[in-house]
């Protein structure tokens, strides 16, 4: 495996990311207002203003080698439509004149994340016992929404309820997606989802636990499962994305992941 901090990963962790936002857009309820738009290797979602960046930011910006100049300014009519400010993660791995027209915009930085990596074909962690993890049939859905919805309102950075339930039908939505819940004596007691991206990439997203079930290995079982799934779609790498003060970069670091690069998100001037 390359070193997970190369370029050459870092581009194919990029692209994943790109291509599954733009999966996500498309697979998302009509309610939503979901919009998406692909060019020079880069993704722009747009939605409904009031649901967030994070169905309204683009990935990618620079991927593909020194941006069209008439991309940005594209973009951000687009996002200036419906009342926003254009948003951009900016890989390090970007061509270097992706930073510059940024600058020369006045756009500046407002938060950071990273991307973390581990080579899909390894040994999983080890199993937790007391916890089983199963995929999500048809009759499971709604249980896999309220169990998404619940886990992830309680976090840091509380989300609205609409657009946590928008995430959970998108990713049941995807045919590049698995769904799975996790179960303590039966009952629910997390849920998470995995997309293959270029038949190679296992994106691990989504991942939440109720909180009365913290504290118990339900994010290593989630990762553990979907690493499984991630090897047996034939998978070499996995990803876990994470913004610096959330948990799940504690668990993906448990789990053997390593950090493959910080991308900084840039905001642009207010529409």
């Amino acid at each position: 495996m390359l070193a997970a901090s190369s370029p050459e990963v870092g581009r194919r962790l990029q692209r994943a990311q790109a291509l599954t936002l733009a999966a996500q857009m498309r697979a998302m309820p009509a309610w939503v207002d979901a919009g998406v738009i692909e060019a020079d290797g880069c993704c722009a979602a747009l939605a409904r203003g009031d649901l967030g960046r994070k169905l309204n930011h683009v990935v990618g910006f620079g991927l593909a080698g020194p941006p069209d100049p008439d991309l940005l300014p594209r973009l951000e009519a687009a996002y200036a439509e419906r009342g926003l400010r254009t948003e951009i993660d900016l890989c390090p791995h970007a061509d270097p004149g992706a930073l510059r027209i940024l600058t020369a915009r006045n756009y500046r930085p407002t938060d950071f994340s990273n991307a973390y990596v581990r080579d899909a074909r390894l040994e999983p962690p080890a199993e937790i016992p007391g916890l089983t993890v199963r995929i999500v049939g048809p009759a499971d859905h709604e249980a896999l929404i309220a169990a998404s919805v619940a886990g992830f309102s309680v976090q840091a950075r509380p989300r609205p309820p609409e657009l946590l339930e928008a995430l959970a039908r998108s990713a049941l939505a995807r045919p590049d997606t698995t769904t799975v819940l996790c179960e303590i004596d039966g009952e629910v007691a997390g849920s998470a989802a995995v997309s293959i991206l270029d038949g190679a990439v296992a994106y691990l997203h989504m991942a939440s636990v109720l909180p009365a079930c913290r504290g118990r290995g339900v994010q290593g079982a989630l990762i553990r499962a979907r690493l499984q799934i991630a090897a047996a779609a034939g998978a070499d790498l996995a990803l876990i994305s994470s913004r610096l003060d959330n948990v799940s970069a504690r668990n993906a670091e448990r789990a053997g992941f390593t950090l493959a690069y910080t991308e900084v998100t840039l905001a642009g001037p207010a529409p």
